[in-house]
């Protein structure tokens, strides 16, 4: 039986010119590990989506997010990238 840590961790990212908090949980049980997403708006709207990889990067699998969450894409990928050493 293989070991294969839980990775999870939580960052702050500038988005529209304030600091959200997006929590990060990786789902390795999967054929394809991916992420699953969380953060909050300003009204304290949670939005919930998954994030895949894709070659160097990860990107988002959802399409019906607000433009602050796509827009972040990019540094999100980059924090994982930070954590994930698999």
């Amino acid at each position: 039986m293989q070991f294969v840590p839980n990775i999870q961790f939580t960052c702050l990212v500038k988005c529209e010119g304030k600091q959200r908090e997006f929590n990060f949980l990786k789902r390795s049980s999967a054929v394809f590990p991916f992420y699953n997403v969380d953060t909050a708006d300003l009204a304290g709207i949670r939005f919930q989506f998954n994030m895949d990889k894709a070659t160097d990067k990860w990107i988002i699998r959802e399409t019906d997010l607000p433009s602050w969450i796509l827009d972040a894409e990019t540094d999100l990928s980059l924090r994982i990238l930070e954590q994930d050493f698999s």
